[in-house]
């Protein structure tokens, strides 16, 4: 059970840390994505950072190494992770 929760936790890490790196690299656009996308919430976080060629390099590898277990991770949770956003969509309407 430890070991599930470690290794979604790293997942989760690295996806926030990775992400807007590699949504820097392919650039969309504002309102140009996925109907119902949402924006990363680490990218403001990330950018004021100022990280190296070397360091972005290195979070999308660790992306890349964790995005299967992510994917497995999100699948088995969809209805939780689906009931967490919903709330937090409520209370941010309340």
């Amino acid at each position: 059970m430890m070991k599930s929760v470690w290794k979604a936790l790293a997942l989760v890490c690295a996806l926030c840390v990775a992400t807007p790196l590699i949504a820097a690299e392919g650039g969309k656009g504002h309102g140009k994505g996925k109907a119902g996308a949402r924006p990363d919430p680490m990218g403001a976080a990330l950018a004021g950072l100022g990280l190296s060629d070397e360091q972005k390099s290195k979070i999308a590898d660790i992306r890349k190494k964790y995005a299967p277990d992510f994917k497995e991770f999100e699948t088995a949770n969809k209805d939780a992770l689906k009931a967490a956003r919903e709330a937090g969509d409520k209370a941010k309407m309340a």
